[in-house]
């Protein structure tokens, strides 16, 4: 009897455990499904411009893109100042505007600059001299003149004796003041026609030096040397061939970034729109530049493919430690301060042909009509023209949001 009594207590107590555990259980599933209950029917209070943020990261897609340089400059070898004797840079050498970069020989070039310097300088010295010679006539006329004017008074004064030997010597001094006065006129013409001969012997010689030029070519631009023909150096163009350019430079004075956006991904490029560019191996290093190009036609993909690319162009702005020729970057396009307000699709409610947003005012909800704009189907937003601002406050519609309830606003 006493066995089977503690059989029963023992039966007993394990049921009771088991509905007490199976209470506690339900008490606290209950409790947690309730308190999930409330966290799901809580609103979804968000600023404008935090949805904004949001959207815009989850829908940009870095652009990609190879450095260039700004231009290649060719240099060609120039037969008529000779041939090119020495060469004062080497491919991979970085230079600058105005470095010498290399020289030419010509014996025939500069005996024909000297013979054109030789025939200026003798001119200039013949109109030096008729100069001079001018000025002395002048002086030796005017000392004439006086003795002149001093012996036609002596003549006026003069007896009758006197006089007669007199105007014998007054003759002779006017027909000496008259030639000087000749010889005056004739040493002005000789001077101005020196002068003509001097201004063509001066465009003579300008002629030919900028034919043979001087034996020093520098670069124009800053660059990297990135090919010499050394077969051109001491050797002969003929005339009228078309040799390939001696000398190349890679002008990086500005660098470019040369890429291809898809056709959904167009649209959102300008020209002049600021960029980031981050290197593809060290995200940590960036700079900076805007959209020159975008091409309005597709290339021609070699590849097929459905989707259409276009060519585009960034100007980098210079900076320290620019990237390489050639390197790699991601390229994220900028967005305008000013940009208009966008948000997520699913905040818009239709309603009788009207589109509203639950906005929050003082607390409270209230219906806000709005205007749309343009939509981003990649990133599932819609431009708002119009009822709104990046400062206000929406709820996301539900069910349970009805118009002047309270919601809890965070800053």
């Amino acid at each position: 009897m006493i066995k089977k009594k503690k059989k029963k207590l023992i039966i007993a107590l394990t049921v009771a455990g088991i509905i007490v555990a199976g209470t506690s259980i339900y008490v606290v599933s209950n409790q947690k499904q309730q308190e999930s209950n409330l966290v799901q029917d809580a609103p979804q209070v968000n600023k404008v411009s935090d949805l904004m943020s949001s959207s815009t990261s989850k829908g940009e897609s870095y652009l990609t893109g190879k450095v260039a340089p700004n231009a290649t400059s060719k240099l060609n070898a120039d037969s008529a100042k000779g041939k090119i004797n020495e060469v004062f840079v080497k491919v991979g050498d970085k230079v600058t505007k105005g470095q010498k970069l290399f020289s030419y020989s010509n014996p025939d070039g500069q005996i024909a600059m000297e013979e054109a310097e030789t025939d200026r300088t003798k001119l200039q010295n013949k109109i030096n001299q008729l100069n001079e010679s001018i000025a002395t006539k002048r002086t030796q006329l005017t000392k004439k003149t006086d003795e002149l004017t001093a012996l036609t008074n002596k003549v006026n004064n003069a007896t009758t004796e006197e006089k007669e030997s007199l105007n014998q010597e007054k003759k002779s001094l006017e027909e000496t003041v008259e030639l000087g006065k000749n010889e005056i006129e004739t040493a002005k013409s000789e001077l101005s026609d020196a002068k003509l001969d001097l201004q063509k012997a001066e465009r003579t010689q300008q002629l030919t030096n900028e034919k043979y030029g001087s034996s020093e070519v520098v670069s124009d631009v800053d660059g990297i040397i990135q090919k010499i023909d050394d077969t051109q150096i001491n050797s002969t163009v003929s005339t009228g061939s078309q040799p390939e350019s001696f000398m190349e430079i890679m002008d990086t004075s500005v660098l470019r970034v040369l890429g291809k956006v898809d056709e959904f991904q167009k649209g959102e490029i300008a020209v002049d729109q600021p960029v980031k560019l981050i290197d593809r191996k060290d995200q940590s290093k960036t700079w900076r530049g805007k959209i020159a190009r975008v091409d309005a036609t597709a290339t021609d993909e070699k590849e097929e493919s459905t989707i259409s690319k276009y060519p585009f162009e960034v100007v980098m702005e210079n900076g320290e430690d620019m990237p390489n020729i050639g390197n790699h970057v991601y390229i994220q396009p900028e967005k305008e301060e000013n940009a208009k307000v966008s948000l997520p699709t699913d905040y818009i409610m239709n309603e009788k042909d009207k589109k509203f947003v639950w906005k929050v005012i003082k607390g409270q909800v209230v219906k806000q009509e709005v205007t749309l704009g343009k939509s981003n189907e990649e990133a599932k937003t819609i431009e708002v023209n119009s009822g709104l601002t990046k400062e206000d406050t929406i709820v996301f519609p539900t069910k349970l949001i009805k118009e002047g309830m309270k919601v809890p606003i965070h800053d």
